[in-house]
């Protein structure tokens, strides 16, 4: 039997979506009556005593509503289990996007032990294992690189994930989030400008140079990637797969070195400190760029100076994705998207004036016949 028909067999009786009124957008009562009938359907009995069953929101998602399900003994005192209640946020509202969210979940949480299992799916959302755990601090985020990038490369090595790969995630998605922009006319129109000029010189980079294309997160930031609070457990869970897809390896790093000018642990709005000064520098870069040419499959031969601009480049794609992000979506729960927007914004034209230099190098050399493929 192999892996994936294994996992497809494992999804059968989740896949019996519950119809309960539960889009993230209504507004939850303060009794929670909605989450405790979710648990009693999927997790069994006892979380049938809906008054042993205690609900509370996290601060933590973006995008995406959580809270976390409580079931204690008849005494009310010790905790007999517990569950992630998750409510998608827009981009989980495209039925393709919903589907290889729960596979990749279920997938990885199934063949590789590393991620939180799916324990029921409802219309909107999803029940997920609560494992006690904290974020990785924006420091250990950095620290870490290494174990980061091997954890990256996890997915950069899966070859048989059934997902589209005739055009990698970047490109389809900054054209769908300019589509669908909720902007005045001319703010959509200086930003496909700005699409069609990356585009345009994504193409011709592509014409001179490769660039790997794999499974690929999308979003990996120090919110995406907890620590469990058990002794002697010391994995780093990467959790959060609703932007997974077939991608430029290279974007993944580059999106991790972004967001590496963030500090998510701010417990009151907005939640973030940026710092540009926080940006890795090239040595940092170069780093990153070796352990993941050493953990992927197969190896790349691209030379690491030309790696290092194709980074650069993508930390420009990263800015411009994450922009028009903020301006597609009317949502986030825990987020000023205004604040967060306008950042990205200025993010964006900023690295394309720094990176400037990085392009030009790519435009005019040529790395593709280095038996990469």
């Amino acid at each position: 039997m192999t892996a994936l028909y294994s996992v497809c067999r494992s999804l059968t009786p989740l896949l019996c979506v519950s119809r309960l009124s539960t889009s993230c957008y209504t507004a939850m009562s303060a009794s929670f009556e909605r989450e405790k009938r979710l648990c009693a359907r999927f997790l069994g009995s006892e979380w049938g005593c809906l008054e042993r069953v205690t609900v509370e929101r996290c601060t933590k998602g973006c995008s995406n509503k959580i809270l976390i399900a409580t079931l204690r003994d008849e005494t009310g005192g010790n905790i007999v289990d517990q569950a992630m209640v998750k409510y998608f946020g827009v981009n989980l509202m495209r039925p393709t996007r919903l589907i290889q969210d729960v596979f990749i979940t279920c997938y990885l949480g199934h063949m590789l032990d590393r991620i939180p299992k799916v324990r029921g799916i409802f219309e909107n959302g999803r029940l997920e294992e609560y494992i006690p755990s904290e974020n990785i601090s924006r420091d250990r985020f950095e620290q870490d690189y290494e174990r980061i990038i091997t954890l990256m490369a996890s997915l950069n090595n899966l070859t048989d994930i059934p997902f589209p790969r005739d055009q990698a995630f970047l490109k389809s998605d900054i054209k769908r989030m300019i589509s669908i922009s909720q902007c005045p006319d001319p703010v959509v129109d200086e930003w496909q400008s700005e699409v069609n000029w990356f585009l345009g010189v994504l193409a011709k980079i592509e014409a001179r140079h490769h660039m790997r294309v794999a499974l690929c997160h999308n979003d990996v930031n120090h919110n995406n990637i907890l620590i469990p609070e058990a002794e002697g457990d010391d994995r780093f869970i990467l959790i959060d797969y609703e932007y997974t897809g077939y991608n430029y390896t290279v974007f993944d790093i580059a999106n991790y070195c972004a967001e590496l000018q963030y500090d998510w642990s701010l417990p009151e709005p907005p939640h973030y400190t940026f710092d540009e000064e926080w940006l890795p520098n090239d040595e940092l870069m170069l780093k990153m760029i070796r352990v993941h040419k050493r953990v992927v499959t197969p190896p790349i031969t691209t030379p690491d100076h030309i790696m290092l601009n194709q980074v650069k480049f993508m930390i420009i794609g990263s800015e411009l994705y994450w922009a028009l992000w903020g301006i597609s979506i009317n949502t986030s729960f825990n987020v000023d998207l205004d604040t967060y927007t306008q950042n990205k914004m200025r993010c964006y034209y900023q690295k394309k004036r720094w990176f400037a230099g990085a392009i030009e190098e790519l435009l005019k050399t040529e790395s593709r016949a280095d038996g990469d493929t």
